[in-house]
């Protein structure tokens, strides 16, 4: 349980680096552009 409740706090310290990082942005991006369909 002990091990869980570290899992936990470890994604919530990393979760917002890798949301800030520009390849997942980028990702973002592109997957919005495909949606709306301004992709050439």
């Amino acid at each position: 349980m002990r091990k869980y409740h570290y899992d936990i706090a470890f994604l919530q310290s990393v979760f917002p680096v890798i949301v800030r990082s520009p390849a997942y942005l980028l990702l973002q991006q592109s997957a919005v552009r495909r949606r709306t369909g301004d992709d050439p």
